[in-house]
């Protein structure tokens, strides 16, 4: 009875932008969903704003607590117990569904619909859409557990937030073809990830071998492909074009920087046993932001051989030190880096290994880092905050029409 009362009273405050780090709070990971969930909550609470008091959240046994602790280590506070009580949101109140919890989500509608009741409002955002669109690429139920999340997040959000147009675009797709259960228009927009580092809290230390590797590095063209080593992002296929090089007797190498990720034991087995493996080939699976950042400045280009993405990061930290990129051409790349990739067809192989002749020919271009090409991450999660303030924001595209 008291929490509803509470709940009902008339604000005197501000009203509260929860964001939901359910995932993210527990993980070790500083890739991915994880390093954008860190930049744009980070960024939330340092941003200078009237609006909303910024509280993250985490979802447990069928509630949503205060994520007091994981904020305050974010922002590098002193260690101390802080209370993580279960929320009373109120009407007003905003949640942003920052993390990617589609295993939990789903099963939450309780939850759900008692913060609709209350008058909050509620906007996801969305990192790809490729466990449905590729789904023999996944572990068998991914898919299935995707698209019960769109399916959920299509349900009760007022918006929904790609982190790029091509993957907004892709969301109006699916529910063409998957309309969610709704009675009212989905408002459909896009921000960018920020790529400014020094702003996730990157890791930082080098291995005892870093200089003799990065100095024979130096000596010769080096090609580098940064990413979680999984089918989808075509590390077999990039292989199979140094393969042809190397037959030629090309000096080129390749560095992988990248766990293991799921599904990945063939082509995991195929780098490790190489006879190339710790000559030309080298896979570095536990690099720090540091150790990868001098990686990218001896490189020759960045090779990106990705089926789907959501973004691409990779791509736009290599714009911004300089590096050239030879990518294969799928619309997300083009939408994130037209202006600085050079693109392959990955139906031809040759396409790809033309591109690595010639860059292996040419020397690193010396002109500076595109300056186009830098988000910092105050920047775009300003954007963020103002889609969620304003309705008529030009990030905001045509809404998805409920028939």
């Amino acid at each position: 009875m008291r929490r509803s009362l509470v709940a009902n009273l008339p604000r005197i405050d501000l009203p509260s932008l929860y964001v939901d780090v359910t995932a993210t709070a527990s993980s070790v990971l500083h890739t991915g969903i994880e390093r954008v969930v860190r930049g744009v909550l980070l960024s939330l609470l340092q941003i200078e704003q009237k609006h909303y008091r910024i509280q993250p959240v985490r979802m447990a046994a069928g509630r949503y607590l205060l994520a007091n602790g994981y904020g305050s280590t974010l922002l590098g506070c002193p260690a101390i117990e802080l209370p993580e009580d279960e929320v009373v949101p109120r009407a007003g109140d905003l949640l942003l569904g920052l993390d990617w919890v589609a295993d939990i989500l789903p099963t939450q509608t309780a939850l759900l619909d008692a913060w609709c009741v209350r008058g909050v409002r509620m906007f996801f955002v969305v990192y790809d859409l490729l466990p449905v669109r590729i789904p023999a690429r996944f572990p068998e139920g991914i898919a299935d557990m995707h698209a019960r999340w769109l399916q959920c997040i299509g349900t009760y959000a007022e918006g929904l937030i790609g982190i790029s147009r091509s993957v907004t675009d892709d969301l109006r797709q699916w529910f063409d073809e998957h309309p969610p259960n709704r009675r009212h228009d989905l408002r459909l927009g896009y921000f960018y990830p920020g790529n400014d580092l020094a702003s996730t809290r990157p890791s930082v230390g080098v291995p005892d071998d870093a200089s003799p590797i990065l100095t024979r590095l130096r000596a010769v063209p080096t090609f580098l492909m940064v990413g979680t080593v999984e089918p989808r992002k075509g590390h077999a296929l990039v292989l199979d074009a140094f393969d042809e090089l190397w037959a030629e007797g090309s000096a080129v190498c390749l560095v992988i920087v990248g766990r293991q990720g799921w599904m990945a034991d063939d082509v995991a087995a195929r780098m490790r046993s190489h006879s190339r493996t710790d000559s030309q080939l080298i896979w570095l699976e536990q690099a720090s932001d540091e150790y990868l950042a001098q990686i990218y400045d001896v490189a020759r280009a960045l090779v990106a051989a990705s089926e789907g993405e959501g973004f691409g990061l990779p791509l736009v930290e290599a714009a911004l030190r300089g590096l050239p990129v030879i990518a294969r051409d799928i619309p997300v790349f083009r939408e994130v880096s037209s202006s600085f990739a050079e693109y392959f067809d990955a139906e031809k192989l040759s396409t790809l290994t033309d591109a690595l002749r010639a860059a292996a020919a040419s020397k690193r271009p010396s002109g500076l880092p595109r300056a186009d090409a830098a988000l910092g991450w105050q920047e775009t999660t300003g954007q963020l905050l103002n889609l969620l303030l304003e309705r008529n924001h030009g990030q905001w595209q045509e809404p998805w029409k409920h028939v």
